[in-house]
């Protein structure tokens, strides 16, 4: 039939590719689900350096960037329900692998307050960026459809993560 002619599979239900009937109309539904992966391998540069030393308290700071080959891989599964006079759900699932250049840097400040001569308090921040990432939500773009209606995917990178946090610990000396 021309669902599965396009690539879907019956998942459950009856296979009759949502029959309907005017006393009791089918109503459909499509939910998708982008999932991905990030496999970087490269060189990173790192610099560490005491900012400000005074006789308590000393402030860090660190600096890290680098290059990497990023193996990015991405998938999207659509599935189609039926609700209503029909109960037929039909589904597929697309993914693509490719290799992309991606950057990563990242910045940070460490405050460590010296409480005894082996016991440190410290607290930071850090923030870091990455380049070229396969992100999950960009994923649904990357289905295409040739004149014939037949779809392809590719996997889709270029997406920008940001992550941040602050901590903080305790730090035993000898």
């Amino acid at each position: 039939d021309a669902l599965t002619a396009h690539g879907l599979s019956l998942l459950s239900g009856a296979a009759d590719g949502w029959a309907n009937n005017a006393a009791n109309a089918t109503s459909l539904a499509m939910v998708w689900n982008g999932a991905t992966s990030n496999r970087m391998n490269g060189l990173q540069a790192t610099v560490d350096a005491s900012l400000l030393q005074k006789r308590y308290f000393t402030l860090e700071g660190v600096l890290r960037t680098g290059i990497f080959i990023n193996q990015i891989y991405g998938s999207v599964t659509e599935v189609y329900s039926a609700g209503g006079a029909d109960d037929s759900v039909y589904g597929r699932t697309f993914s693509d692998t490719r290799d992309v250049v991606s950057f990563a840097s990242n910045v940070g400040l460490n405050g460590v307050f010296q409480v005894t001569d082996h016991l440190r308090l410290r607290a930071g921040y850090e923030l870091m960026f990455l380049t070229n990432a396969a992100l999950s939500a960009d994923q649904q773009s990357g289905i295409s459809y040739n004149s014939l209606g037949a779809a392809s995917y590719n996997v889709q990178g270029g997406g920008t993560v940001v992550l941040h946090g602050a901590r903080a610990g305790l730090e035993y000396v000898w």
